[in-house]
């Protein structure tokens, strides 16, 4: 994408390769996140989102390794409890970094699995038909790909597909996005456009308005989206067959950086209790994590709940009694990093809140009820438009 003195246009996007001849009819956009992926494939003049082998249209965004068998999907998280050492996830926060870059120290704090500094590049460990493995991050990428590959094959009645577009995050870095064509190219797949999701998200919104006005009366429409691992907020001006991103803003926190903060207050009260450090074993992250993110999800219902691990550690049961409050407060600070974000994306966009006429909300963590709230507030004042 290139930006003009208007903004990203949407029609000059960041182009890689020309579509293959005995594929044109058939292109699939895979949406990576960093803990599920959605394939999606254009034909018959529309784009239909396709179910994997669970019927399930998103598919866990990880490869786990047991013996001499490789799980990719849904068959890795349902074997990650028994293998979580060897299971890998959030491989879209790994791709083409350096060890020692901030990036992945902090993503070390979630990780399960193992890492090594090879050469300075982060590259991941586990052990796989007996052997102790160090691959690159874009070889296990790649496995994902070729599955959602395979998920949108079965979807197409058995049709071989090869062209695709790969949606990116807008900070990413020359040497990502590198990184992810890689991860194409070896599974044999052809990278027609790496498009920043932003865009897509724009496009997706866009792309069957049939009543959108001249270019000099644009609509500007606010796109928030937080998901798992980040938060990204555009600004994108629509007018007849015509879309123009006046502004992005990206913050790598996201639903999960809220679940951390609830798990270091959990584990510091049953130290403090149980004398047992929660974060001491991958097994016990993994758990904690987990229970973490139920109890996000249930306090998104209730104003109450309780966080519960049977035989934690030495046998140990834990539990802890959250409110939504509680929650709340522990997460302020994330809180108020998402909104600046929503500033930040307004003011380099060079409007004003009344211009806007609308705000869409995407992605799993703007249904929790504090960021969609605090939202709303931010969107009230000085008559704002409505939330969608």
């Amino acid at each position: 994408e290139r930006r003009g003195r208007r903004g990203w246009t949407a029609r000059i996007c960041l182009k890689t390769t020309r579509p293959t001849a005995r594929a044109t009819m058939s292109v699939i956009g895979i949406d990576v996140g960093t803990e599920s992926c959605v394939v999606a494939i254009a034909r018959r003049g529309g784009v239909d989102v396709l179910a994997n082998e669970t019927s399930n249209r998103t598919t866990p965004c990880m490869v786990g390794f047991s013996g001499k068998e490789r799980r990719v999907g849904e068959q890795a998280k349902a074997g990650i409890t028994s293998n979580i050492k060897n299971t890998v996830v959030g491989l879209k926060k790994l791709i083409g970094k350096r060890y020692n870059s901030e990036a992945i120290q902090t993503e070390l704090k979630f990780a399960t699995f193992g890492m090594r500094d090879v050469a300075g590049e982060a590259q991941l460990q586990f052990n796989y038909d007996g052997e102790q493995r160090t691959w690159r991050v874009e070889r296990v990428m790649g496995m994902v790909l070729q599955h959602m590959r395979q998920i949108a094959e079965a979807g197409n009645d058995g049709k071989p597909i090869t062209d695709c577009v790969i949606s990116i995050p807008p900070y990413w870095t020359d040497a990502e996005r590198v990184a992810m064509a890689h991860s194409c190219e070896v599974v044999g797949l052809n990278v027609l456009k790496l498009m920043h999701d932003s865009s897509a998200a724009a496009l997706s919104y866009g792309i069957y308005k049939t009543e959108l006005p001249e270019e000099d009366k644009a609509l500007n429409v606010m796109i928030f989206d937080l998901g798992h691992g980040d938060c990204t907020v555009s600004v994108v001006a629509f007018s007849k067959g015509k879309l123009v991103v006046k502004s992005v803003a990206s913050e790598t926190v996201g639903a999960r950086d809220m679940d951390m903060e609830v798990a270091k207050h959990c584990a510091a009260a049953w130290k403090e209790k149980h004398k047992i450090d929660a974060f001491s074993t991958p097994k016990a992250v993994f758990r904690l994590m987990t229970a973490c993110e139920k109890l996000r999800k249930t306090l998104s219902t209730i104003a109450q709940s309780t966080l519960a691990i049977e035989c934690f550690i030495d046998d140990i049961d834990v539990q802890q009694k959250i409110e939504r409050s509680d929650f709340e407060e522990w997460n302020k600070p994330i809180l108020d990093r998402i909104m600046a974000t929503v500033d930040k994306a307004l003011s380099e966009a060079g409007i004003a809140k009344d211009q806007l006429h609308t705000c869409e909300v995407i992605g799993g963590g703007s249904r929790i009820p504090c960021v969609a709230n605090s939202l709303k507030e931010w969107l009230r004042e000085d008559g704002s438009p409505p939330l969608h």
